[in-house]
């Protein structure tokens, strides 16, 4: 009996096979890689959305600061903190009605492998009439203006 269970216990206590090892490692390393890949897109936008959240903190009064001000605060931000995947023009800023809006709706393509590629889309707003609901897209804008 005992002989029997050594050889089950044995069987069981094995270990991964190399085959097995192989497959769990490349898995892995997809995973890593699109982390790798997608990680600095995601953090580019969580730095564009504390750069709108700054310039609602930073302003008693948002809807009453100028197109250029606003443009002089998102360059400054982006420009320290190393925004890579958007540009100021990017950022699109209107006045209605004594409030002023900033969006920023952009999309950016990753190359993953070979021809695999991962597409992000992001859609920030700022609204100075609802400042606490920043970075939240909410108001649609006609493009007549």
């Amino acid at each position: 009996m005992t002989k029997l269970v050594k050889k089950l216990t044995r069987k069981k206590q094995r270990g991964i096979g190399a085959l097995t090892l192989l497959v769990v490692l490349a898995v892995a390393g997809f995973f890593l890689l699109c982390f790798l890949r997608i990680g600095p897109v995601y953090l580019d936008n969580l730095s564009i959305v504390s750069a709108l959240k700054s310039i609602a903190k930073n302003n008693s009064d948002v809807g009453k600061l100028e197109k250029r001000e606003i443009r002089d605060q998102l360059v400054k931000f982006m420009s320290v903190n190393g925004v890579r995947h958007q540009r100021i023009g990017d950022f699109d800023i209107k006045r209605d009605q004594g409030k002023v809006i900033v969006t920023n709706i952009y999309e950016v393509k990753v190359p993953i492998l070979a021809n695999i590629e991962a597409l992000m889309t992001f859609e920030n707003q700022l609204d100075s009439s609802n400042v606490d609901e920043c970075c939240k897209y909410l108001i649609e804008i006609d493009e007549k203006e």
